[in-house]
């Protein structure tokens, strides 16, 4: 029998966050704080996200069958090398904070050994829309990566390589942006070419196709709505896409068809029995 699967969130929000919490939701699991996790109730897995320092009051007793798992979401680049980002997870496992650590990309999780679970989408995260003003849609933070899609740190440039970029926002102004882009462009943050999957699975919502950076491994469950360039030929990337901007739009769709009948947000994770 598997287990029940429950969501622990943190009583501190992290705007970078809202997507995976709104597609908890939308999904109907059951969602509790981290310090209400219930570690005497068997066969209940828990999977919380991000971690901080409200996860130190748990300690390492469980109930038959019942454990707790990190979705971390976050890159190694933000913690140092890879080998300083596995072994910072591993003494949390060490500690008895957690059991195990789930990652969404499979070249990651290969490397890592932890555990490899899809993060998959929901319809209720986005509408498409038939109506375009803008070239693309990005929603990125700042990194010197990713300067050359910036006048300053804090003011993402309105256009670029002769495409207008949708501006960065939350909320309604968010949803208008989105739809009414041509499709997502992903620039990694760091080094490391590793996915992004709430950035992935917002674009597949909403239909979007997505123009990335190179990735170590296959995006999965995104890879039918996906092209790929090397960071130095992002500006050809970009105007190649667009001449065939109509092209896009069908591999937006039909990434969209996909995720959403075979690889929803529960889908992936009831597959895994955690």
């Amino acid at each position: 029998m598997a287990n029940e699967i429950v969501f622990a969130r943190t009583r501190y929000t992290y705007d970078s966050y809202t997507d995976f919490w709104k597609l908890v939701e939308l999904s109907e699991f059951p969602v509790v704080y981290v310090d209400e996790i219930d570690t005497t109730i068997p066969r209940v897995s828990y999977i919380a996200s991000p971690f901080n320092g409200e996860f130190f009051g748990i300690d390492g007793a469980r109930a038959p069958g019942t454990k707790i798992y990190l979705w971390n979401l976050e890159r190694p680049g933000g913690s140092g090398s890879l080998e300083e980002y596995k072994r910072s997870n591993l003494e949390h496992i060490k500690n008895g904070y957690i059991d195990d650590v789930i990652v969404s990309d499979s070249s990651l999780a290969q490397l890592t050994k932890f555990h490899y679970v899809a993060l998959g989408s929901h319809e209720g995260l986005g509408t498409p829309w038939n109506t375009k003003l803008f070239g693309f849609i990005h929603l990125m933070c700042y990194s010197n990566r990713r300067g050359f899609l910036f006048d300053t740190p804090s003011k993402p440039k309105d256009s670029f390589a002769g495409c207008g970029i949708a501006p960065n926002g939350w909320g309604e102004e968010r949803h208008y942006n989105l739809q009414r882009s041509w499709y997502m462009l992903n620039v990694h943050q760091d080094e490391h070419q590793y996915l992004e999957p709430l950035r992935f699975a917002l674009a597949a919502a909403y239909g979007l196709p997505i123009l990335s950076e190179n990735l170590t491994a296959k995006p999965f469950p995104y890879n039918d709505g996906v092209i790929q360039f090397p960071l130095d030929q992002i500006g050809p990337a970009m105007m190649s896409a667009m001449r065939g901007r109509h092209q896009l739009s069908q591999m937006g769709n039909t990434m969209r068809d996909f995720v959403l009948k075979h690889q929803t947000f529960r889908q992936c994770i009831e597959r895994k029995e955690l």
